[in-house]
């Protein structure tokens, strides 16, 4: 079982110097970010609260956000927020405020987002898409936990300091409409 071994390497990440050491780690990062979206809840839960933990520290932050940054990674981090655990959400959230700080992270996300609403668009008469990242972090924003719509607010403050984030966000009436609200 992979969750066992990814929180004995977060509680390693309590002691800085571990912290920095895996941060740095080559192909640690890699296996990580791919258990988010090939392993069983527990594992993706565990991967996504090592993520976040590597990512409180700036060095370990940039290493992360480059990790995540990868379009199909960043896909695997953006499905974690349409599960139903809050713990989960609230925890991926913080992830992705966290790399929403890096350029690289948020130029992907701009990708993701301009790619979601291409296929929303061409596929309007297609029954069963996956809920797109807009609509989901809408649905995160008038979360009935406090601590989820919170931190989807953080996130969406973060990724406004891109020119590509801010038009989707723009572009997004009813997720606009929901962050007015919430404040």
């Amino acid at each position: 079982e992979l969750a066992p071994l990814l929180e004995l390497l977060n509680t390693g990440c309590q002691n800085d110097g571990n912290l920095l050491q895996l941060a740095e780690h080559k192909t640690l990062l890699p296996a990580v970010v791919a258990a988010l979206s090939g392993a069983t809840g527990a594992a993706a839960a565990a991967a996504a609260r090592l993520l976040y933990t590597l990512s409180t520290v700036e060095e370990g932050r940039k290493a992360v956000s480059r990790a995540v940054g990868k379009e199909d990674a960043l896909r695997s981090v953006l499905a974690l927020l349409a599960k139903s655990d809050v713990q989960l959400q609230a925890l991926t959230l913080l992830l992705l405020s966290n790399c929403m700080v890096d350029e690289g992270c948020k130029a992907a996300m701009a990708k993701v987002l301009s790619a979601s609403a291409a296929a929303k668009d061409s596929s309007q008469d297609k029954p069963a898409q996956p809920v797109s990242p807009l609509v989901c972090l809408q649905q995160l924003v008038q979360s009935s936990s406090p601590v989820v719509s919170e931190r989807a607010l953080t996130m969406l403050g973060n990724m406004c300091g891109h020119t590509g984030l801010r038009a989707s966000l723009q572009a997004a009436p009813a997720l606009l409409s929901a962050v007015v609200e919430a404040l």
